[in-house]
């Protein structure tokens, strides 16, 4: 085990020692929608966690931050363990000084986020971008989930269709909605030049949805997802929100009623009613 990541489970375990973090067990169910083994947690505890739908501050965690949850530092954001877990060893990276989460991230975020899964590559990011993304805290933060297995977006990821010579922007051809889904190849020594190309896709793709954008994102260090959001839930036959990794199939649901809404109505025309018509 590496130093940041061995650090990352011993704070873990201290935390919840001291009861300075809530860890919750949940139940897994799959649900296998056009090849994507998508995997739903059900969590009732999430019923709890607030979304954010007002722009009003509310009491901020992370100005400042609780040391139990410290791990480390970068010169613009530290590395925190999140206080409310369902995942053991998932951590957030905050901004120091506060930023918004209705804004587009920045080169030093894609940055900081690629050095980290550099050094933990069993991680993989996530941001949950503006009012209808799934956001629950106004300060910005990207979010750090280790992998148990393959990710079920992964099972798809050939059967992509290229929009460019150069095989950078592609489609996933069961997605019904608009998204972008880009390949590169982050390395030592072109950290800075995909740090900055990852903002300007990030940029590109959201241009109409500006100065407020609501969108998710999801990257590794060879790929990124982005997916525009028109709203923050559906509301039929029950209400069911989904977050930035519901894109790549994993969802998280509060009870067993929505549980049973989703496999009714099915993932990806969850996440189409979330979304944009395709381009």
């Amino acid at each position: 085990m590496n130093p940041l990541k061995e650090s990352i489970v011993n704070r873990f375990q201290t935390a919840l020692a001291k009861g300075s973090l809530v860890f919750t067990e949940t139940t897994l169910h799959t649900i296998t929608d056009h090849g994507i083994p998508f995997q739903v947690r059900l969590a009732p505890s999430l019923a709890k966690k607030p979304t954010l739908t007002k722009k009003e501050p509310t009491a901020n965690p992370f100005l400042p931050h609780d040391p139990d949850l410290f791990i480390a530092d970068y010169p613009a954001h530290n590395l925190l363990l999140n206080k409310f877990s369902i995942e053991k060893y998932h951590v957030l990276l905050t901004t120091k000084e506060f930023k918004s989460q209705f804004e587009l991230l920045e080169k030093d975020d894609f940055k900081v986020s690629f050095q980290f899964m550099q050094s933990c590559p069993e991680y993989f990011a996530f941001y949950n971008g503006g009012p209808l993304s799934g956001a629950s805290l106004l300060h910005r933060h990207v979010q750090m989930l280790p992998l148990r297995q393959e990710m079920p977006l992964e099972k798809v990821l050939d059967t992509l269709e290229p929009l460019d010579d150069e095989q950078v922007y592609f489609k996933i051809p069961s997605f019904g909605f608009a998204h972008a889904f880009v390949r590169f190849k982050v390395s030592l020594s072109n950290l800075d030049q995909v740090a900055e190309q990852a903002h300007e896709y990030l940029r590109a793709k959201m241009s109409t949805h500006l100065p407020e954008p609501s969108y998710n994102l999801v990257f590794t260090l060879e790929w990124m997802l982005i997916v525009p959001r028109s709203k923050e839930c559906i509301q039929e036959p029950v209400k069911v929100s989904v977050n930035s990794v519901g894109m790549v199939g994993f969802i998280l649901v509060k009870s067993q009623l929505e549980l049973e809404a989703l496999m009714h109505v099915q993932p990806l025309n969850v996440l189409k009613q979330l979304g944009y018509p395709s381009e």
